[in-house]
């Protein structure tokens, strides 16, 4: 199964960075590495745009929290699909750290 995924940083309504990645994955119920790839890499772009008076520990806390949220979420969707015997098509989510916001779509397509 390939799957698309967008990344894009929000910055006071303003998009201010959007990322396209593919990942291939031989079956998204067996092997559930890509969530966490996904969640990492949605990390990283709130990291380089995110803007917040909060300290930096609290920022790193955070955005620890965010990635389990994201993880949660995608897991959340994963098996739903699986246990109800259903194609997964499209997510889309939004997550807000400070005054950042991070919007993340997935796509996903049979090869």
């Amino acid at each position: 199964m390939e799957i698309t995924f967008k990344i894009s940083a929000i910055s006071k309504g303003q998009v201010v960075v959007a990322n396209e990645h593919r990942l291939c994955v031989n079956d998204i119920h067996e092997n559930k590495d890509w969530i966490s790839k996904i969640a990492n890499l949605t990390i990283l772009v709130m990291q380089k745009n995110i803007e917040s008076s909060l300290p930096e520990a609290q920022i790193r806390k955070d955005l620890n929290d965010l990635r389990d949220s994201i993880k949660d979420n995608i897991e959340e969707q994963r098996y739903f699909c699986e246990e109800n015997n259903t194609m997964l098509n499209h997510i889309k989510q939004q997550y807000t750290a400070g005054f950042t916001s991070a919007v993340v779509e997935l796509w996903f397509k049979e090869n």
